[in-house]
């Protein structure tokens, strides 16, 4: 509308014909750019809100729901699905810390949700990353099935990024699963899957 306006001003103002489209795509480049900013400005607020929530999980655990609430928020108003799922799945580490584990899996459950609502290549790490901790809060409790059907997932998602060093971690937790769940032939299949992995990473990475 703003372009519009200022296109029949120039219409009728006795610049040139020729140069009205130049000087209409030069507003428009300069909205473009300041939105871009804006955007940028945001994202910057948000990850700082974010920063400072996580240094304060062990701290002071119940301070990170206004934060949380803040981010989830701002997210939903400037349409940032990841930081909706970050900012449930920090409330769902707070609540670990806790050790409130029903809530922190509810926490984490939403997370997940929203991240496979919007998956993108951008999610994919988060998915896999929910997927992990779930399982692992799952074995805590000794859910071991639930931890089983999420390792497992998470270490589909691990292998699809070509994240070798959480798959490898991720591959260990599954071999603990097996473990208690006496099945020891397929827990040394994967505790020696692992084993290969980080023998591998360790070689890399000198």
């Amino acid at each position: 509308m703003k372009v519009d306006f200022f296109f029949r001003i120039l219409k009728y103002s006795g610049v040139p014909i020729f140069l009205l489209g130049s000087l209409a795509m030069g507003l428009v480049s300069c909205v473009d750019h300041a939105r871009k900013e804006q955007e940028n400005a945001m994202e910057q607020h948000i990850d700082s809100l974010y920063r400072l929530g996580i240094s304060k999980i062990y701290t002071n655990p119940d301070s990170i729901r206004v934060l949380s609430n803040t981010i989830f928020q701002l997210a939903t108003d400037h349409d940032r699905p990841r930081w909706r799922a970050k900012s449930l799945s920090m409330l769902g580490q707070a609540q670990l810390v806790q050790n409130n584990y029903a809530m922190a899996l509810n926490y984490y459950y939403q997370a997940l949700n929203i991240a496979i609502e919007h998956e993108d290549q951008q999610m994919l790490e988060l998915i896999a990353e929910f997927y992990h901790r779930i399982g692992t809060i799952s074995l805590m409790v000794g859910d071991y099935k639930e931890a089983l059907e999420n390792f497992l997932r998470a270490k589909a998602y691990y292998e699809r990024q070509n994240k070798l060093e959480q798959n490898a971690s991720v591959t260990l937790h599954i071999g603990s699963v097996y473990r208690n769940l006496e099945n020891f032939e397929r827990a040394m299949n994967y505790f020696n899957e692992a084993h290969d992995a980080f023998m591998y990473l360790n070689d890399v990475n000198g």
